[in-house]
């Protein structure tokens, strides 16, 4: 991880501004960066200690805030992509031991014991991790462009979870 440039004066003295943050401006094209480690990276090191954003100015600093929020989305869509694959490897056997029904590559229904499963890894109530488990199915086999908008952080997970919740009394084909 490179640090900010430093002004060469002495301890305890301010870093130079960051020569990245003009770039976190309103259309200057870091504020609509795809979220990523790289993007990561590079939020957290000008945000800084307890991020207080030195030398940032207020346009930048609302960049820096849109990418802070453009990588919750991301975060959460990888939460999800590892509770999807938890459900294809607890695919609940198809009628009579058969296949499993599934709804791309994803089972109909899996086993019991994966919400608990969830649960714990995120140390969760199991009711939460249920209401989780269906979302991040649903964000794959129902509504993969609500997915995918999560994905790329264009949609917040709050976002994600409305639209998702509203389209439940919808079927498939609607």
């Amino acid at each position: 991880m490179t640090q900010p440039p430093t002004s060469g004066r002495g301890p305890g003295e301010e870093p130079a501004r960051d020569p990245r943050l003009p770039s976190f401006a309103d259309d200057a094209g870091g504020d609509s960066r795809p979220p990523g480690p790289e993007l990561a990276a590079t939020v957290a090191e000008l945000s800084g200690p307890e991020w207080r954003c030195a030398g940032a100015t207020d346009d930048e600093l609302i960049g820096l805030l849109g990418r802070w929020d453009a990588l919750e989305s991301w975060a959460e869509a990888g939460k999800l992509g590892v509770i999807r694959e938890l459900l294809r490897r607890r695919a609940h056997a198809g009628l009579l031991g058969g296949a499993p029904s599934m709804h791309g590559d994803l089972p109909d229904r899996w086993d019991e014991g994966a919400g608990h499963e969830v649960s714990t890894g995120l140390k969760i109530s199991l009711r939460s991790a249920d209401n989780l488990t269906v979302f991040a199915w649903d964000l794959q086999a129902r509504l993969p462009i609500v997915g995918a908008a999560l994905a790329s952080g264009l949609l917040t997970p709050l976002k994600a979870r409305i639209i998702s919740d509203e389209l439940k009394v919808l079927d498939d084909e609607q």
